[in-house]
């Protein structure tokens, strides 16, 4: 069905949105900007949006469900290290192509309950599956679901923290160690993958972060066992915990 001229001015206004957010971010963006960008007169947003929070919000929102869309349809895989590599890599590449609007989006967060909501609602549901993955491939009965979600949950943290150091505050120093988004997302699965299974990915897994592969502590630098732990790990009880 062809759109009618109320759903194309609408459809308009958001694209005028997102250039102006990608252009100004979201603390200065006002009404003005968004309706001059569209070639519109001033109160032509009212009839569709309150206000500027209003129209941001959806148009973060659509940036939000295209990012869980395409990380939740990447495909599934049998190697546990493709499982944490490919959604990675389509996230790092969905955010460096939309930098702009990350930027403006984490800007809003730190303004807006609402706005820090969509990655936290994207990030739930995507770390669900993370922590499934872990029962299946992981062949650590004793770790119950909470504790799944939680290691989830911290080396996400990890991928975002950098993520947003990076997009988010444009550091030039961090950027400057960054060869390509796809050195990136290889970087972070492999550190992602290590925290999780304990173990490095295997070598023809990599294509451009293999010497990661060395980078572990000595074995003269590795902590003894204290004797309560030594105890713990012998209790042939221990994987019903």
């Amino acid at each position: 069905m062809k759109p009618t001229k109320g759903e194309r001015t609408r459809e308009r206004l958001k694209k005028a949105t997102r250039r102006v957010l990608a252009r100004r971010g979201y603390g200065e963006m006002r009404v003005t900007d968004i309706t001059r960008a569209a070639g519109l007169s001033q109160g032509a947003l009212y009839p569709y949006f309150r206000n500027k929070r209003e129209i941001a919000l959806e148009v973060l929102s659509d940036l939000v469900a295209e990012t869980r869309d395409a990380m939740l349809s990447a495909p599934r895989s049998d190697d546990p290290f493709d499982e944490i590599h490919v959604p990675t890599r389509v996230y790092v590449e969905i955010l460096f192509a939309n930098a702009p609007l990350v930027r403006a989006l984490l800007q809003a967060a730190d303004e807006d309950e609402e706005f820090a909501r969509l990655w936290q609602e994207t990030s739930h549901e995507y770390l669900g599956r993370v922590a499934a993955a872990i029962e299946r491939k992981c062949g650590s009965p004793g770790v119950d679901v909470s504790t799944r979600l939680l290691v989830a949950y911290a080396v996400n943290w990890m991928v975002d923290g950098f993520l947003h150091g990076m997009l988010g505050r444009a550091d030039p120093h961090q950027e400057a160690l960054v060869r390509s988004p796809e050195h990136l997302a290889e970087l972070l699965s492999v550190l992602w993958y290590r925290a999780v299974y304990a173990t490095n990915p295997r070598a023809e897994c990599l294509s451009l972060t293999r010497d990661l592969l060395d980078l572990r502590l000595a074995p003269d630098a590795m902590p003894r066992p204290t004797p309560e732990e030594a105890r713990w790990k012998a209790r042939p009880d221990r994987s019903r915990r």
